[in-house]
């Protein structure tokens, strides 16, 4: 039943995808790019958590399939900071943590979908018993 869930909402996902929605690639995606919405549910389909209005900042700079990404509370609180390699293969994102400030992390290898929409990089799967989907925003190339 949980992974009937799972499997059901990226279903819907896809299906959701507007006109102006393609699957990244690797040229689209070098730069530097700033979270602008992020939710978080659970097996069950639930939220869990949300990041939205600025309530937490992230950035990620992605270059020549190396990923260096910072995330810091609105007082300057950083609270995890990361660097590993990235690769774009059809339409997966694929994030190969080598450091990070957060032990959690380090060495994980992160596997998402993902589309640019309007000008927005949308990534999303599962990660360890939450299903993620993050909205970044491009701030440079």
């Amino acid at each position: 039943m949980q992974k009937t869930t799972l499997l059901s909402g990226i279903s819907l996902l896809f299906i959701g995808f507007s006109a102006g929605a393609s699957t990244c690639n690797a040229q689209q995606l070098e730069g530097s790019w700033s979270l602008d919405y992020a939710k978080y549910t659970n097996k069950q389909g639930q939220l869990v958590g949300e990041i939205k209005g600025g309530s937490t900042l992230s950035r990620k700079l992605l270059i020549d399939g190396v990923v260096h990404f910072i995330t810091w509370q609105p007082n300057g609180e950083v609270t995890v900071s990361a660097s590993g390699q990235y690769r774009v293969e059809r339409g997966r994102y694929i994030e190969t943590v080598e450091v990070s400030t957060y032990a959690g992390i380090k060495g994980k290898v992160f596997d998402f979908q993902c589309r640019i929409e309007n000008g927005t990089w949308i990534h999303f799967g599962p990660e360890n018993d939450l299903f993620i989907e993050e909205h970044w925003i491009k701030i440079s190339k």
